[in-house]
């Protein structure tokens, strides 16, 4: 039975916000709770301070179990905290669903891509990155690895049968939308930046510290059950109250010292407590999942194996969890100097490590490849007039698409058109008057080229593609700063897809599919023409396919392109009323070359220029 996504998020959304009113009300109570402990404490410990309590073994004994008390509020509390803030995530990402399928991009985070991604021409020319972005409608990879992953397979197309690998993979996971819900949660409270992957990857094969030194790890054994002697024979052999306080004060010295190397040390495996607390989970239910897809089925066998995530993080988020106790404030300091708690972590940090650090970088490997497969998968689940593509090998025809539309523009807008390119050594003139929709259709055919390659669904009825390299020139910028004009940087994208036509033509690999919008508009119409000439037939030896678009209908009148050309156009209907011209587009793809321009219209309905009527 298909699920509507629309209702399935507004049904959680609902739920979230109960659950959060429910919660708020028991946090609230446990605030009160531990405001009231810590001031009994400070009470009992004043008085026993002052000699109002005796004998010493008392006071010491209530301050002792108004610790406990307030260790055990805090610890209900903090649960009760995590708990609200997982019905609050939930909430969070059901509302930007919603967000995502009405392309109210406002409501939506925006994507950090990998550094360099932004640069590239394809993802300025596609709109892949930035605001109003294929990024941001696919941005439910929350870390550092799963944004890489997906950016990686949009733009360096994999073999078809890679490729036909993920899509029964993404197929898989969109119907099973909890699964991607905890991963997408889990993963963006992790919260982890690719500094924090960067230091992870390290920290997982550096060298012990604490354990390679045996001489200090006896020292601090003896000196954290100091303090319990003497506070034992305080209350049964009437001791000295100051030799526990002397015992304490030298391990809280002992940590004031290393504290720059113990801080060092947490602060990195903090990072493996994300991974650990967040993420542990959600690689538990994915080795529970009876996968069917081959991906998914060998990345729950990995986490299953012995040298997987699933049982060597449980131990770590132990180790951890203990680690949480410097958060507590005036009482981890009670605690370290009683037992020097941080060197007793940090030893148990470094054993884990030493076992289990070679792999982490391969759990972060895993991570990133579950993440793409899931962004892609929560695209199809969203979008169920989409479909996922056919891979072809044969040749027999590069694309053949079916209600094709632009996967940005929301689907009550979205205006979807039957497309075809032929074999190699072929391209489209696209002609048609200003905000015709040409742009906007070359657009359409890469972005879709490009989700198709990585596995994906495609904003389509139907398509058929054979793999392709796709090149394009359709947003140039000057630069004034490196004296660099709109012409030459658009002389300079042609040559880069000249190049890549003809390394391309050199192997029995991929064609190169170029886009080219509005070609050599930054020259004269007759430099225009016979350039435009020399260029697509030098692509067209190379055996390379593409869509040039243009409002000059001259480049549809070179006779040496004619017999590898296929003409189609978009146009506008102009309607008078008063005296007023009012100007709709159907953004149609008819056959042939557009007959009718709009300039004059367009100029006229600003008020540039008077009508010509007058």
């Amino acid at each position: 039975m298909m699920v509507d996504p629309g209702t399935a998020y507004r049904e959680r959304i609902t739920a979230a916000r109960n659950e959060e009113h429910r919660l708020t009300s028991h946090s609230r109570a446990f605030s009160t709770l531990r405001i009231a402990e810590f001031a009994a404490f400070v009470v009992v410990l004043s008085m026993g301070l002052g000699g109002e309590l005796r004998p010493h073994g008392l006071w010491i004994g209530l301050c002792l179990m108004l610790i406990g008390a307030f260790t055990a509020t805090a610890f209900l509390h903090e649960r009760v905290a995590n708990r609200l803030e997982i019905a609050a995530g939930r909430r969070r990402i059901n509302e930007e669903g919603l967000a995502r399928i009405g392309r109210r991009w406002d409501e939506l985070p925006l994507v950090t891509p990998p550094a360099g991604f932004g640069e590239r021409s394809v993802v300025k020319d596609l709109n892949l990155s930035g605001k109003t972005s294929l990024l941001q409608l696919a941005g439910t990879a929350e870390t550092p690895m799963g944004r890489e992953r997906l950016c990686a397979w949009l733009t360096d197309p994999p073999e078809v049968r890679s490729a036909r690998a993920r899509q029964e993979a993404v197929k898989e996971l969109a119907g099973l939308l909890d699964l991607r819900q905890e991963l997408q949660r889990r993963a963006r409270s992790a919260g982890m930046t690719q500094t924090d992957e960067d230091e992870l990857r390290r920290w997982s094969v550096s060298a012990a510290w604490y354990r390679g030194r045996p001489g200090l790890r006896a020292i601090i054994w003896a000196l954290s059950v100091l303090p319990a002697i003497g506070i034992a024979g305080s209350m049964l052999a009437e001791w000295p109250v100051a030799l526990p306080l002397l015992a304490a004060i030298v391990n809280a010295g002992v940590t004031i010292f290393f504290r720059l190397r113990l801080h060092s040390s947490f602060a990195v495996s903090e990072r493996g407590e994300a991974v650990a607390e967040h993420l542990q989970p959600v690689f538990a239910e994915a080795a529970s999942q009876k996968f069917g897809s081959s991906l998914l089925k060998e990345l729950s066998l990995r986490i299953l194996g012995p040298e997987g995530p699933l049982s060597a993080l449980r131990p770590l988020e132990r180790i951890l969890g203990a680690a949480g106790l410097r958060g507590t404030g005036p009482f981890y300091w009670v605690i370290e100097s009683l037992t020097l708690w941080d060197f007793h972590v940090l030893s148990g940090l470094e054993r884990w490590r030493l076992r289990h650090g070679p792999f982490v970088a391969a759990w972060l490997d895993d991570l990133g490849n579950l993440e793409a497969l899931s962004a892609l998968a929560t695209l199809g689940f969203e979008n169920p007039e989409w479909c996922l593509p056919e891979l072809s090998e044969d040749g027999s025809g590069l694309l053949s698409a079916r209600g094709l539309g632009h996967p940005l523009i929301p689907a009550a807008k979205r205006v979807v058109n039957d497309f075809e390119l032929d074999a190699r050594g072929t391209f489209v003139l696209l002609t048609g008057s200003n905000m015709s929709g040409k742009s906007t259709f070359l657009r359409t055919v890469g972005i879709n080229v490009l989700l198709a390659q990585a596995g994906g669904p495609v904003c389509a009825s139907s398509f058929r593609l054979t793999p392709v390299i796709v090149a394009t020139s359709l947003q140039i910028e000057d630069s004034l700063a490196d004296g660099v004009s709109y012409f030459l940087a658009e002389l300079s994208r042609l040559k880069e897809i000249v190049d890549a036509a003809t390394k391309l033509s050199e192997t029995s690999g991929p064609a190169a599919l170029f886009l080219l919008d509005e070609m050599l508009r930054g020259t004269n119409s007759e430099d225009r023409r016979a350039l435009a000439e020399e260029v697509l037939t030098f692509l067209m030896a190379r055996r390379a396919v593409g869509i040039v678009s243009t409002h000059d209908s001259a480049l549809a009148k070179i006779p040496s392109l004619s017999g590898v050309r296929r003409d189609f156009h978009f146009q506008e209907t102009i309607a008078h009323d008063e005296g007023t011209a009012r100007m709709t587009f159907d953004y149609r793809l008819r056959p042939g070359v557009a007959l009718t321009t709009n300039a004059r219209q367009l100029a006229e309905a600003i008020g540039l220029v008077p009508r010509a009527d007058r």
